[in-house]
């Protein structure tokens, strides 16, 4: 995909419960996170993400999920978003 999407961009939140976590599930239909690398500044070093899975995990007494999960979505072999897994300790 070339570029940014030109049509505006949907996201979808799904939680889920169980005995231990609250599941949330984080759809959109993006670029994907490869084409999404090319626009990134090469001097910014983000670490908002190490932190969220830092602090999830210091939450999980039974650590049995992985904190952060992502899973690239194609059809037809074309990026067409992002979906993020996050297990959130009761």
């Amino acid at each position: 995909m070339d570029g940014y999407k030109k049509e505006k961009g949907q996201l979808e939140i799904q939680l889920e419960e169980n005995n231990r976590y609250i599941k949330v599930v984080i759809s959109d239909n993006g670029i994907g996170r490869k084409a999404a690398q090319q626009y990134k500044k090469e001097t910014h070093n983000s670490s908002a993400i190490k932190i969220v899975k830092d602090r999830i995990a210091k939450l999980d007494k039974w650590k049995i999920e992985t904190p952060i999960t992502y899973i690239d979505l194609y059809e037809n072999a074309k990026a067409m978003g992002t979906k993020c897994i996050l297990q959130i300790p009761k």
